[in-house]
This record gives C-alpha cells, structure tokens and sequence, in this order.
C-alpha cells in the first residue's frame, strides 16, 4: 500500500478520481437498443425504460433559470385555454413541430459561439424518430375514418388526439436525453482542465527532483514513479476524449445537426439550489404529463357510439403507446357483444383504473425525483467544505514555507488531494444536474420549454 505522504501518493489520488464523473455517474442505465431507419439513415429510439442514443439514460437548469418558475403548457392547460373539439379532423399544429419546419427553435439563444441547452433539446425533440412516427399513426387514423359517420369520425379523432400527446410525451423523453447529453460533455470540459492542472504540477515536481539531483542530492521521491503517474495521465486524457468524441457525435445524430464543438461555446455546469415545492409539482405534473393526458382524453371520449372502435384501439396499440392498462382487462371478453353499454362500461372501468395508477405514479415520482435533487445538492454542499478545507491547508503551508519551514512533501500532498477534491465536486454538480433533468422530466413539458427559450426546471409556483 501506498504511503499517503509520499508525494506521488497525492497524483494517484487526483488520477484516481479525474474520471470517476462519467465512469460512474453516466454509466449507470442502459442505453438504446432499438434503432429504426428513415431514408436510409439509422437512428436511434427508445422505450421509457431504456432510453439512449448513445447517451446514457441515467437521472440537469439552464444559466438563467429564475429560482421559482411556473409555466403553463399553452397546448394542454384545460384552466385558461378551452379544449380542442374532437370532431374536427384537422391535426393541431405543435409548438415543437413548428419549431422544426422553421429549422430554428423559438427564442433560441444558439449563436455562433454559444451552443444553447435548450436549442439542443429542442432540436432533439424535433428529430426524435418514435414522436414522427405517432404523429403519423395519428394523421393516417384520422385521414382514414375521415368519411365515416359522427361517431366513428369522432373515435377516431380521439384516437389522434391521443397518439399526438403521447407524442409530445416521446419528446420529452427526447429533450431530457439531449439536456444529459449536453451536460455531460459540460463536466468533461471541466475535468480537461483539472488534468490539465494535474500534469502541470505532476511536471514542476519532475523539474524540482530533476534539480535536487543534479546537485548531487538525493531525490525525495523515485522520478520513475512520476513517470508511471504520467502515463496513467495519459491514458485518462485518452479516455476522456474518446467519451467526449462519442457524446458529440451522439449529441449531432440526435439533433441531425453538425454542432461545431470545437469552436463553441458550451454552458458551464452550474448549479443554483433551488427551493423546492413538491406538492405544487405534483399538480404541475398532473396537468403536464402527456401520456396522463392522452388517457384522461381518451376516457373521456368513451360512450356507446366510439367504445367499440376505441376498444380496438386500445387492444391493437396500448403496448405501443406504452398505454399502462392494468393487466385483469375484462375488453377481450366483450368485444365481439352487440351490447355496446356492457362494452362501454368495460372500457370505461379500465381506462378510469389505468388514469389513476398512472396518476398515482406520476405523483410518487416526482416525489422522489424531488427529494433525490434535494439530497444532491447537499452533496455539493458537502464537497464545497471538501475543497475549502484543502485550500486552508494550502494556506498553512505557504504560511509555513515563508517562516522557513518548508514542507514540500506535504506541499504535493495537498496540491494534488485539493485537485481530487475539485474532480468530486464536479461529479457531484453533474448528479445534481441529472437529478433537475429528472424532476424537469417527470414534470412533463420539458421539450416545449426548451423551445420556447423558457427555463425548463420548475420549481414552485411563482408567486
């Protein structure tokens, strides 16, 4: 075992903890394994379970988020904008949709040297394959009863209504995934530079031993065990850009936009703590969940004349649309009965017990993602008095040095643990950030957000 006041003990330390932000943090979930492919170009898709594009789905507040933040979704808000009537067959048009036939997000701050957060969402909400694909489905059912009777025409609309919100739900999934991947590569910069850091103080120390024996003196330290901290340097620096290559290029198939990186600026990772309102979140989420409100709309358009053709739908397609029906579904059983009310009843039951176990989780889950992010941000607090305590040492010893007591091993030591201590409290801002981008998520609305150049962390109701 190593002697912790040896100085290359402390370049082990800092080595050791350089990478463990995207080691650890953004290996923890699966990534996509579902690819699709339109026009000849494959891209990726996902399942709300295992979602990727190469980005790790694991559990981010843009710079100039307000701390309470209350937005309304202006295409779903039942308080303030009277509902849609179903009987028309035109589909309505979608803030995200619109933002994509213009090729440019609404209020986006992208430039040529700033690559905005939300320009990146919203991009990749756009491009998001599965999303298309439902909005189609939808078009093509309606297009598809178009000339039927009243009844028919407006089942099959609410089977398009439905389709769109769980495509605007798809595109949320879409938006966080980008926000992770964004973000991401915002904490590799950072750990760039700390190894950068590393090697430049790893080399000073190569000179002073070098300098000592040239004296004629004994090195304090064996100048081969450097040598070795400096490939171990080296190959982390190699790691660390092949993470970066992959989350860039994942970041520009996602948005089917060649971002250039290199040339840009990105956002830092900053994290603001935020108070947080949870029971205010969970009625915020109530209204903005989309795949809650594809059923809650479904339901209720249930009667005697779109059950039987509602019911079809829903046994053809509720895997699809990741419709969460309890699994005891007595449908099956009365579908090919003329009694449309026995049928309807059914259907009734089944689509009012799968609204409220999907409000029921949607509700837990924003309870948990809350306090998750609460716990993440006293992390940071926690490694903040890490880092202080370091410097304070750091003081000590110059203090020391200046009254001739001179403590170059222990001066190493301290250079390099202050170092490691730097890795962790960006490792613990990025667990923060992927807990925001969580709690943004299980909200709902998040894509819309980012393309209208909103904040998209809710916090509490604005008062």
């Amino acid at each position: 075992m190593q002697n912790p006041r040896n100085p290359s003990y402390g370049w082990s330390l800092a080595c050791t903890v350089i990478l463990g932000i995207t080691s650890n943090t953004l290996a923890q979930s699966p990534t996509v394994d579902v690819v699709f492919k339109e026009n000849g170009v494959t891209t990726a898709s996902a399942k709300r379970a295992s979602v990727g594009l190469g980005i790790p789905a694991v559990e981010i507040l843009a710079a100039e988020q307000p701390k309470a933040v209350d937005i309304q979704s202006p295409q779903h808000d039942s308080a303030t904008q009277k509902e849609p009537s179903l009987a028309e067959v035109q589909i309505i048009q979608h803030p995200i949709l619109n933002a994509l036939e213009t090729n440019s997000p609404p209020n986006s701050i992208e430039s040529r040297n700033l690559i905005d957060s939300r320009s990146v969402a919203c991009r990749a909400a756009c491009e998001w394959l599965p999303a298309k694909q439902l909005r189609q489905h939808a078009q093509s059912v309606q297009q598809l009863y178009c000339e039927e009777d009243e009844c028919t025409r407006q089942a099959a609309n609410a089977v398009a209504k439905f389709l769109q919100l769980q495509a605007d739900h798809q595109q949320d999934l879409a938006a966080a995934i980008a926000l992770r991947g964004y973000y991401a590569r915002a904490a590799i910069d950072e750990q760039f530079e700390l190894l950068r850091q590393s090697e430049t103080e790893l080399q000073k120390q190569r000179e002073r031993q070098s300098a000592i024996q040239q004296k004629g003196l004994a090195a304090a330290v064996d100048l081969t065990s450097l040598d070795r901290e400096a490939i171990t340097m080296n190959l982390q620096r190699i790691q660390l850009q092949q993470r970066d290559r992959q989350l860039k290029e994942s970041l520009n198939d996602a948005t089917r936009t060649q971002y250039e990186w290199e040339a840009s600026a990105i956002e830092p990772l900053e994290v603001r703590e935020q108070a947080l309102d949870t029971e205010y979140l969970q009625r915020f989420a109530a209204g903005h969940r989309h795949d809650l409100l594809a059923l809650q709309c479904l339901s209720g358009q249930i009667n005697s004349g779109t059950a039987p053709i509602l019911s079809s739908f829903v046994n053809s397609v509720a895997g699809m649309a990741s419709l969460p029906l309890p699994k005891r579904c007595f449908l099956h059983r009365v579908l090919g009965r003329e009694d449309n009310s026995v049928l309807t009843n059914n259907l009734k039951q089944s689509i009012a017990l799968a609204c409220e176990t999907q409000a029921s989780t949607i509700h837990r889950e924003v309870s948990e993602k809350a306090i998750a992010l609460e716990l993440a941000y006293q992390r940071i607090g926690l490694s903040k008095e890490t880092t202080a305590s370091w410097t304070k040492r750091l003081e000590q010893l110059g203090r020391l040095a200046e009254l001739g007591d001179s403590r170059p091993a222990d001066l190493v030591l301290a250079q390099t643990s202050l170092l490691g201590a730097k890795s962790i409290e960006i490792e613990r801002r990025l667990e923060a950030k992927l807990a925001e981008i969580g709690l943004a998520e299980a909200c709902g609305g998040i894509a819309t957000r980012c393309c209208q150049g909103l904040p998209w962390l809710v916090t509490s109701q604005s008062r």
